[in-house]
């Protein structure tokens, strides 16, 4: 084996084939919370040093391999591999969502839903890993399908796909991705609202959906008999702020002023449907809130709204609120529950969520990504 060094990347040739030394530094970085500086504090490199391995320019010595590896607690051949040059495959055929408005030439993200090939906007979707599985788009939809290329060493195996809104679906999917029973496929979080995410269970487009409820109304009977429903967390949603609340909002009287600038979730999301209640209930005109009409995909992109200065309120969680350091004003509780076809109970990869959601360590780590109340988590409701 001969190692060529050059400016642009560390490559590898080893009977003839072309490989490049990969690793997934970054994803492990990210998905653990830690910061490039930190990282490379703790491997005792500088934080451009770390910068260039992430980016495949520099080959690390054996003694930061074996640091990083450890910092992670993963193998190394886990967290270092070789990777071919892609080429193009063929084209393949795969069903799309009508809602995901795919053109040709979008990108995509393919997942294998019991044995059927599902083509996905990249736009609001979060895989686990986060390099796997991306296609684009070869022509436009037809009749339910599309044409898409991808790079051959990224072949379709069997997903694993959680659609909602929570944004505890993140840790939960990432959680999933490094268990022994999920590192033969990949996991797909989709950020939509309630309604989305009822549709597409019900569509066969994804195995878990993630609806939430004010928890006053989660006691009732469901009207599913093939469903069941899986308690995940309690959380509250309110009004978003800027830190120190400059404007001095309170309450939904104040967007009466026509000066409050309102950043708004899409029409079906349980938020928009309480923010309309609220502003109905107080007699206010939509049309005279401004930006009211401006929707945007989740909580985090609400908060990420305010905090930029797009928006002075908005309604989202608190764990959003927090982790973007805003203010945040209480309105209601609600409950997260995951909704699970009843025949996919007894599989491996549910087996393994519910093993997950009754974790110690899964449950600590959620409970410090955001305040959220975890009582209850893992149980079925209404049995």
């Amino acid at each position: 084996m001969v190692v060529k060094y050059n400016l642009q990347v560390v490559s590898i040739f080893y009977g003839g084939d072309h490989l490049t030394l990969s690793n997934r530094i970054a994803e492990y970085r990210k998905h653990s919370g830690i910061s490039r500086a930190e990282a490379a504090k703790y491997v005792g490199i500088t934080r451009q040093s770390l910068g260039l391995i992430e980016a495949k320019k520099v080959i690390p010595s054996t003694l930061v391999a074996l640091r990083l590896s450890q910092m992670f607690g993963v193998p190394m051949e886990e967290l270092f591999f070789e990777e071919a040059d892609f080429e193009e495959t063929d084209l393949e055929v795969a069903s799309v969502w009508p809602d995901d408005e795919i053109q040709s030439g979008d990108r995509v993200v393919l997942a294998n839903i019991d044995g059927r090939k599902v083509a996905r906007v990249a736009t609001g979707i979060y895989t686990y890993p986060t390099q796997a599985r991306t296609a684009v788009a070869e022509s436009n939809p037809d009749k339910g399908k599309i044409r898409v290329k991808q790079l051959s060493p990224h072949t379709v195996t069997d997903s694993f796909v959680i659609a909602g809104c929570d944004l505890g679906l993140g840790l939960l999917s990432g959680h999933l991705q490094y268990s022994a029973a999920a590192s033969k496929g990949n996991v797909l979080w989709i950020g939509v609202d309630n309604s989305q995410a009822l549709r597409q269970l019900s569509n066969g487009m994804v195995h878990v959906a993630a609806v939430h409820f004010p928890s006053d109304m989660t006691a009732q009977q469901s009207p599913y008999t093939d469903i069941a429903r899986i308690q995940f967390s309690d959380w509250e949603v309110g009004w978003i702020v800027r830190r120190g609340n400059p404007l001095g909002f309170r309450s939904v009287d104040h967007l009466g002023s026509g000066k409050i600038r309102i950043v708004n979730r899409p029409i079906g999301s349980g938020v928009r449907a309480l923010l309309d209640g609220l502003v109905k209930e107080h007699g206010l005109a939509p049309s005279l809130i401004p930006q009211y009409d401006w929707a945007v995909a989740g909580h985090r992109q609400v908060a990420e709204a305010i905090a930029t200065g797009m928006a002075d309120v908005g309604i989202g969680t608190a764990t959003a609120a927090s982790m973007l350091h805003l203010d945040f004003i209480p309105i209601r509780k609600e409950s997260c529950e995951l909704f699970i076809p009843r025949s996919r109970l007894k599989t491996t990869e549910v087996q393994k969520l519910l093993d997950t959601l009754n974790s110690d360590v899964f449950r600590w780590e959620l409970e410090r990504f955001g305040p959220c109340d975890i009582r209850g988590m893992g149980q079925e409701v209404g049995v």
